[in-house]
């Protein structure tokens, strides 16, 4: 069975592939496409998957430019960030108890996350081979990109003007938040047969930032498990667990919240101009990064210590209070089109010869 032969689904939540300011259902299954290159066929997983194997076409990353800039930044990310967790420990040897701890705390923190996310109805239909190209990005790729790349000459900067109390958030909070952005347009574009609707955004940016999360939990507990006076188990045990009461999961925060706009950018039909799309990606990116830039901002003295406390507490909270928002709305969203059999989506591609 030919790709063409998929029944093509005429609904209007059902946005095109073609990006901002492009009508949902450009092409349906009987039509040209209107560019002459690709037929775009957007079928309900259901429908898909009732075909045997291998009489329906096979659903795959769109391996195009993009993902080779993903895979080739991520690959040697992720070695780096080894180099990266071990010089933080001082121990002899290639692992320590401190090292193992950590790493062991990081990924059962990314189970179980993954596991509540997977009760959310948006999440329903995420493959796990997305689930763990974008877990890679956060934990490695945006990792080794900001920390290591763009971090330390902005740090260099901030610090040079006297800027010392917002030279975290110069220095860290806007490369990392722009960094992980960029992760989520790479994925939404490369994992498109699976992730194809606005709240797709929103997914995958949680994930990017749950593997940022993670790792940076993992770090912490290795520079700073060292500290403790009997072990750098109990040491990496413990400041993991400060990590995870003092502000959990941070960057699921923030990247979720940016993923939502770059999934509305990308995917989102219907009467949503551009300018609405590129509007939505200015307000929500700066709602991001202004909430991580804040976070970061380091307290001058002792009367500025409780300030910053006190508006850290209520960053935080507003910043859950969105991200859920987000999450039951999209959900609301969803709910009717899963009931009905028509969500989750998969889409392909065919390549049209000219002729």
């Amino acid at each position: 069975m030919s790709k063409r032969d998929f029944h093509h689904e005429q609904l209007s939540e059902m946005p095109a592939l073609g990006g901002a300011g492009e009508p949902p259902m450009a092409h349906s299954a009987g039509q040209k496409p209107q560019s002459g290159r690709w037929a775009v066929i957007h079928t309900p997983r259901e429908f898909h998957t009732s075909f045997p194997e291998g009489a329906r076409p096979k659903l795959k990353l769109f391996k195009d430019l993009w993902f080779w800039v993903y895979t080739i930044i991520t690959v040697p990310s992720f070695f780096l960030c080894f180099v990266m967790i071990r010089l933080a420990s001082p121990i002899s040897g290639l692992v320590g108890e401190g090292i193992v701890t950590a790493v062991l705390l990081a990924l059962l923190q990314v189970v179980v996350v993954v596991g509540v996310f997977k009760l959310i109805p948006i999440f329903k239909g995420t493959p796990k081979r997305l689930i763990f190209l974008a877990l890679a990005w956060g934990g490695f790729s945006a990792v080794a990109l900001a920390g290591g790349l763009l971090s330390p000459p902005w740090l260099n900067v901030a610090e040079k003007m006297g800027w010392f109390s917002h030279s975290l958030s110069i220095g860290a909070a806007v490369p990392e938040e722009l960094v992980k952005a960029f992760g989520v347009m790479l994925l939404l574009w490369i994992g498109r047969a699976w992730w194809n609707r606005p709240w797709h955004g929103l997914v995958a940016g949680m994930l990017v930032g749950l593997g940022f999360d993670a790792f940076e939990n993992a770090l912490y507990s290795v520079t700073m498990g060292i500290t403790h006076p009997e072990s750098d188990l109990q040491g990496a045990l413990d400041v993991f667990s400060l990590r995870l009461v003092a502000g959990p999961m941070l960057h699921v925060l923030f990247t979720g919240i940016f993923g939502w706009a770059i999934g509305r950018l990308m995917y989102e039909g219907g009467k949503f101009t551009r300018a609405q799309r590129w509007g939505s990606v200015l307000l929500w990116g700066l709602v991001a990064i202004s909430g991580h830039y804040m976070w970061n901002i380091l307290p001058a003295g002792q009367t500025e210590l409780v300030i910053t406390v006190v508006i850290k507490i209520v960053l935080y909270i507003a910043l859950v209070a969105v991200l859920v928002w987000l999450n039951i709305a999209q959900s609301r969203r969803v709910r009717p089109l899963q009931r009905a059999g028509l969500e989750p989506a998969v889409t392909m591609s065919q390549r049209v010869k000219k002729r």
